[in-house]
């Protein structure tokens, strides 16, 4: 197991054993929101509510009814008393995903709710005392996003009292294995109700080759995606392995020639395309390609 995740574990129910804010930061599919549900099962807060919101999914309009609540009549279209997440929470958890998106001029009301544990709904005169603890999260680079006037400098501190950092799944190539038998087990369970179907030695080495930029999430769909494919099978290979970019297009890179080319075109081809990569830097070209500038030139001469 990489090592950076081995050591966040075992702080985990140190962390989840206090009240302490916690800010995840990672990028998208890295799992954010599910080590945000662990550590709410790790909590004192168990048997409370784990209350979730998306701030870049849910309309800016609507964003401060959900967060804060409203009072009936308080705008058009509020035909009834809403509590917002921190009410409804009861002394549970409330996860805040995409805490980056937040609008700004909403920041200072929910860093001023952290701060004192009260809100007042929209059009009411009065404010409630709410127990919650909150988890945020978020795939954006917050102290980027302060420098560009877009994120609090001061709910980034009251958010970021414990720091977690979850590294992409491109960077702990060695937990594939582990991730993919897990996540077989419980496809299996779910649509055969039987135990895990296995995958070969060679077929999860050739999974840890992939670059996996949807990270966990693309790797869970994707495992799910070849166990119903291989549903008859007793253990997965290597050669049952289908990627999408295979799928689509059988002939890839060479679709787009009218006949099947030459070597020697596929290399002049190559050649300009890194090229055009490095803006004709001939020196920057050669050093990729492993050959002489000399090289590169003759390529050129010789279309020319």
């Amino acid at each position: 197991m990489n090592k950076q995740i081995q050591e966040m574990i075992r702080a985990l129910p140190r962390i989840a054993a206090t009240d302490a804010n916690i800010l995840i930061q990672g990028e998208s599919g890295t799992g954010k929101e599910m080590l945000a549900k662990y550590i709410h099962h790790l909590s004192p807060r168990v048997n409370k509510p784990m209350l979730a919101i998306n701030c870049s999914a849910i309309p800016e309009n609507l964003l401060e009814s959900e967060f804060f609540g409203h009072r009936k009549g308080s705008f058009t279209g509020a035909v009834n008393d809403h509590k917002g997440i921190f009410e409804s929470a009861r002394g549970g958890t409330v996860f805040l995903d995409e805490i980056g998106d937040m609008p700004i001029h909403l920041q200072s009301k929910l860093l001023r709710v952290i701060q004192e544990r009260t809100v007042r709904p929209i059009g009411s005169s009065f404010e409630h005392k709410v127990d919650f603890t909150i988890i945020a999260a978020t795939h954006k680079n917050l102290k980027s996003e302060i420098r560009n006037g877009k994120f609090r400098e001061d709910l980034y501190y009251r958010l970021n009292v414990i720091p977690i950092n979850l590294p992409p799944l491109r960077q702990r190539q060695e937990d594939i294995p582990n991730l993919v038998r897990s996540i077989s087990g419980q496809i299996s369970k779910k649509y055969f109700k039987q135990i895990e179907i296995p995958f070969s030695e060679a077929a999860l080495l050739e999974l840890q080759k992939r670059p996996w930029p949807g990270n966990v999430r693309e790797l869970e769909n994707y495992v799910e995606r070849i166990i119903i494919l291989n549903i008859n099978k007793q253990i997965i290979e290597k050669d049952d392995l289908i990627y999408d970019d295979e799928r689509e297009d059988s002939c890839g890179a060479f679709a787009s020639y009218h006949k099947l080319p030459t070597l020697s075109d596929l290399q002049d081809d190559y050649v300009r395309y890194v090229l055009n990569c490095v803006n004709l830097h001939q020196g920057k070209a050669a050093e990729i390609l492993g050959v002489s500038r000399r090289t590169i030139s003759r390529k050129l001469n010789q279309k020319t």
